[in-house]
């Protein structure tokens, strides 16, 4: 059995190991509205050097800490928007239509099965 974090009550979303490569990740995946508290970030990071693995962010809107993450070795993964599994369509319209109305920017929610393309490519080329 390997380390455990004891400081607090805190823990990693999971943890990833590179197929052959001597690499390893503690994820953290926050599809909330709202950013990641500052002191938890730093906890995360904390268990991250902790165990010896590198900290990734998998969050909506939290680019306030991506240099913070960045100087810990970690990566920032940014989500534009809020994203429901498939069968969520009804609630996804609900949320749509009620937190769009009245202003000309519109409520960032989606729903899909699969991550963003685009944002895929971007952890790739970081994680080789």
């Amino acid at each position: 059995m390997g380390r455990r974090w004891t400081n607090t009550n805190h823990n990693l979303d999971f943890i990833a190991k590179k197929r052959g490569k001597d690499f390893a990740i503690g994820v953290e995946v926050k599809n909330t509205l709202g950013s990641m508290d500052p002191e938890e970030i730093d906890i995360k990071i904390d268990i991250c050097r902790y165990l010896g693995i590198v900290p990734v962010f998998a969050v909506r809107w939290n680019k306030q800490y991506i240099d913070c993450v960045r100087k810990q070795g970690g990566f920032s993964w940014f989500f534009k928007t809020q994203i429901f599994p498939l069968g969520q369509e009804k609630l996804v319209g609900q949320l749509f239509t009620r937190l769009s109305a009245g202003s000309q920017l519109k409520f960032p929610v989606t729903v899909r099965n699969s991550l963003p393309e685009k944002t895929v490519k971007v952890f790739d080329r970081w994680v080789r």
